[in-house]
């Protein structure tokens, strides 16, 4: 297997070129940023205080030794802006969060963070509609957004940066969403299928429901129905996350109880234990070191959840003020696998 360029087709076809291939044809790039992008929207300045919460009071407890707390930021800023609904963290950008009011919050990369942290950027989203949640980035930079009308759009971030145009993803029906996670981002030295990555958590009547669907054309139909693995009969499930990680799955469900929330492994649909990994240019079958294990607990957090990324976890319960939880989240191991050789 020999790959030299993977390039995102906005519109999200996956193209890969070997060594042999011939390159884009002249000015592809000026058309894509036509179609996909314009001209940032004027930015502001946002006043915002911060307070790190001391280790006792950040309220995480641990159940797995690949998950350990760091560090717990509160933040406070203009309610006029909106409620933040996700977080993705972007290279070059930092980390940008979408709110209700239709803007991009963007705040320094996670390890600038800190209490001398004085003012944020907001930036109103390119034709916003009305945001009621946001993923973490898929394919290095593309966050998908979901609209209160069930409508799914993609901003491509990395590519555009902050004027990125809202690129039509498909339909939600069967619920309202009220949080989207990747269960696979694409892995830098990894050749992971990219089928069915996307996770979609809501309700309906009172009920949970979950999708798991691919990139796709504007045309897709996400129909979201019964949850992807067992819920458990207590509690209400709040958001779902990507975290591939050692001793659980490649997902993570939050279930909120009575004074806390647990984060509970989820293995999506088209979870394996095996990969292909990229070494150099030649592909080599993995093997997981550690097996998935579904439904494994994997913390105990004392406040709730409205969204994941990367260990960060985000708490927006109202406009004008946030929580950041930062965890350090071990990746699950990979091996090389003998039967393959």
């Amino acid at each position: 297997m020999r790959r030299t360029l993977c390039t995102i087709a906005l519109g999200f076809a996956i193209v890969l070129a070997t060594s042999h291939a011939a390159p884009p044809p002249p000015g592809w790039e000026e058309r894509q940023r036509a179609e996909v992008c314009t001209s940032a929207p004027p930015e502001q300045d946002v006043r915002v205080t911060v307070r790190e919460l001391p280790p006792a009071r950040a309220g995480v407890r641990s159940r797995i030794a690949a998950i350990r707390f760091e560090r717990a930021l509160e933040l406070r800023y203009d309610a006029a802006f909106g409620r933040t609904l996700g977080i993705a963290s972007i290279p070059r950008l930092g980390l940008l969060l979408a709110t209700d009011g239709g803007y991009w919050l963007r705040l320094p990369p996670r390890a600038s963070l800190g209490r001398d942290l004085r003012t944020i950027t907001a930036v109103p989203m390119v034709d916003p509609g009305r945001p009621v949640a946001q993923s973490d980035p898929i394919l290095g930079g593309t966050s998908i957004v979901a609209r209160s009308d069930g409508g799914l759009v993609a901003y491509d971030l990395a590519f555009c940066g902050l004027g990125a145009k809202p690129q039509p993803h498909g339909q939600v029906i069967g619920a309202s969403v009220r949080t989207l996670a990747i269960a696979s981002p694409f892995h830098v030295g990894f050749a992971i299928p990219l089928a069915r990555h996307v996770l979609a958590g809501g309700t309906i009547g009172g009920r949970w429901q979950e999708a798991a669907f691919g990139l796709g054309p504007a045309t897709r139909t996400v129909t979201v129905g019964p949850p992807l693995a067992p819920a458990p009969g207590a509690g209400r499930p709040e958001a779902l996350a990507g975290w591939d990680v050692e001793g659980g799955c490649d997902a993570v469900r939050f279930v909120a109880y009575r004074g806390s929330t647990r984060a509970t492994s989820l293995c999506s649909p088209d979870f394996s234990e095996s990969t292909v990994e990229l070494r150099g240019d030649v592909g080599v079958h993995v093997t997981r070191a550690v097996p998935g294990r579904a439904g494994a607990m994997l913390a105990d957090l004392a406040f709730p959840v409205t969204a994941a990324s990367d260990g960060l976890v985000l708490t927006a319960r109202e406009a004008g003020r946030f929580r950041l939880t930062m965890l350090a989240v071990q990746s699950a191991a990979y091996r090389e696998d003998p039967r393959t050789r």
